[in-house]
């Protein structure tokens, strides 16, 4: 499985970062390490989801995010999983990844990410 982990401070929201290259024969996994002003932020009881778009702004797919604890005692750990089946839906390219943080009252953009996709030789 390519996988990801990234560091994200929600001070410094909507984040523009490139994700390592991945196939589309394989599972991606990103994982976000999620704080607020240097310390873990509390996930609990808000949502995390990733949209990932084609480069004409289609969405290709959305994930929704399992949220964990890295043994702190905060739920501050989330994480997206497109499995080989999905990934294989796209062709080759570069794609847009965005999340999004809803606590209920209000929705904020928290990372925007450059996924390159290489063929996998699976179709």
């Amino acid at each position: 499985m390519a996988g990801e982990t990234i560091n994200l401070d929600l001070t410094s929201a909507r984040v523009f970062t490139a994700l390592r290259p991945v196939t589309n024969g394989e599972d991606f996994s990103v994982t976000l390490n999620v704080f607020d002003g240097g310390v873990p932020a509390d996930l609990d009881g808000k949502a995390i989801a990733v949209s990932v778009s084609h480069p004409a702004g289609a969405e290709a797919f959305a994930l929704a995010g399992v949220l964990s604890d890295d043994a702190d005692g905060v739920t501050s750990v989330v994480t997206f999983t497109a499995r080989a089946a999905t990934m294989a839906t796209l062709p080759p390219g570069s794609y847009t990844v965005a999340a999004r943080l809803t606590d209920g009252t209000a929705t904020r953009q928290v990372l925007l990410a450059r996924l390159p996709v290489r063929d996998g030789g699976f179709g």
